[in-house]
């Protein structure tokens, strides 16, 4: 697709050029997300669809993961990837990649991937994730978050974004897909802040959700209000 040619030099926001101490600590920061979920076993074999400049691949590398693979529909992306992280990626389109790859995979991953997918393949592509993994194969999904009213310039800023979720439209469509179980978290996690700062920030979190209740009529069930949500489901 042309419009992913040479997407890493067109966007201004991901960096083209490798900093290693840059790159590891951005890599690091997936520890908070997903560091409670993902297999303890280093043997899992793991699929992270839409690898991008290879920063999912280098956390799973740094956490001792070795059957890790990454695909991408942007061949200047994988040829980053393979300069600079591993080898082990590829350049491909995911639809015709899955379709030959039933009961792979222990873990499938999409970090910031399904708002690039058009709604006619969205569907598609999550049945064939669901085709892909193993029985009771994992599989963790990170979206920006639409549900928060502050971040939905995140919706635009990227030409490539075709779709946008909350909590209740990633529930649906991985539903869609075959999914069943599914639990959507925000990426905040304020554990590590201090009691003090927890309070503030739950005391400012309810004020904003009332007000927005109240004057916009939001759903009364909370609002997540991180930039980012991600949705954890098994096979």
């Amino acid at each position: 697709m042309r419009e992913y040619e040479n997407y890493l030099n067109v966007h201004d926001g991901i960096a083209n050029k490798f900093d290693q101490a840059v790159f590891l600590k951005k890599a690091r920061s997936y520890d908070r997300i997903y560091s409670r979920f993902l297999p303890e076993s280093r043997e899992a074999c793991i699929l992270d669809i839409g690898c991008g400049t290879g920063l999912f691949l280098c956390y799973l590398r740094q956490c001792g993961y070795k059957n890790y693979y990454g695909i991408d529909v942007s061949k200047e992306n994988i040829g980053f990837v393979r300069q600079n992280i591993t080898d082990k990626c590829e350049h491909v389109n995911v639809l015709e990649y899955l379709q030959s790859k039933e009961e792979s995979f222990d873990v499938v991953v999409m970090n910031e991937v399904l708002e690039h997918i058009s709604k006619e393949n969205t569907i598609k592509l999550l049945e064939l994730v669901h085709k892909a993994l193993k029985a009771n194969g994992l599989f963790l999904v990170l979206v920006p978050n639409m549900e928060n009213p502050v971040t939905v310039y995140t919706r635009w800023h990227d030409f490539t974004h075709s779709t946008a979720f909350t909590r209740n439209s990633l529930k649906m469509v991985l539903r869609l897909g075959g999914f069943t179980d599914i639990t959507i978290y925000p990426t905040i996690v304020f554990t590590k802040h201090s009691f003090i700062k927890r309070s503030i920030g739950g005391i400012l979190r309810y004020i904003t959700r009332k007000f927005l209740e109240r004057l916009f009529e939001y759903p009364r069930n909370g609002i997540l209000f991180s930039k980012r949500i991600f949705a954890v489901t098994r096979k």
